[in-house]
């Protein structure tokens, strides 16, 4: 895989941690109007901006670095 295509498929696959985040936000709120879990709400949106934007940025400078795909999949 190429530094390119490399870097492509992790920003890429933040984008879709972060989709699925504002998803499960709105599903989670939507149906149970006052039954939202703030340890959810702050643990889901640290867990997807830390751990997936720290794996973006170690996966798209250095792809062959497993650490940061690690972090991706883990952000998923």
């Amino acid at each position: 895989m190429t530094a390119r295509v490399a870097s492509r498929v992790a920003w890429g696959l933040l984008l879709a941690d972060v989709g699925l985040l504002v998803w499960s936000l709105i599903l989670e709120t939507g149906f149970a109007p006052g039954h939202e879990d703030i340890v959810f709400l702050y643990g889901g949106i640290g867990l997807v901006l830390g751990y997936g934007g720290v794996g973006a940025l170690i996966a798209s400078r250095h792809p062959r670095n497993a650490i940061g795909w690690l972090f991706c999949a883990v952000a998923t």
